[in-house]
């Protein structure tokens, strides 16, 4: 398995990968460079990972999706929920100023 060195701004090759589990179920090689002996980290799916990291890591998401209620929405289905003001009911204060200017300058003109 290669690895990318940060540090050498080249891809080497880990000897003694590391594997483990990130709190939300993602699996992670890491390994020294054999040159310079910098950390190096690798993401990996579910496929490439051993079976017994691979268990934990689908169990780890299987919780989460069950706390959560299911599968999370995506972003963009999250906007147009509506779960989000749209930019036009927000209203800025420039346009509440100008609003108020425009009120003033009729009141001005109809005391004349």
């Amino acid at each position: 398995m290669e690895g990318y060195c940060v540090k050498c701004k080249t891809k080497r090759a880990m000897k003694d990968p590391k594997y483990s589990v990130m709190p939300n179920g993602a699996v992670m090689v890491q390994d020294k460079c054999p040159v310079c002996g910098t950390k190096m980290t690798k993401f990996i799916g579910l496929k490439d990972a051993p079976k017994d990291i691979a268990a934990k890591a689908q169990a780890i998401k299987d919780k989460r999706a069950a706390k959560t209620g299911g599968a999370r929405k995506s972003r963009k289905s999250r906007k147009s929920a509506g779960s989000r003001k749209s930019k036009k009911s927000r209203g800025s204060k420039k346009s509440k100023k100008s609003r108020k200017s425009k009120k003033s300058r009729k009141s001005r003109k109809s005391r004349k």
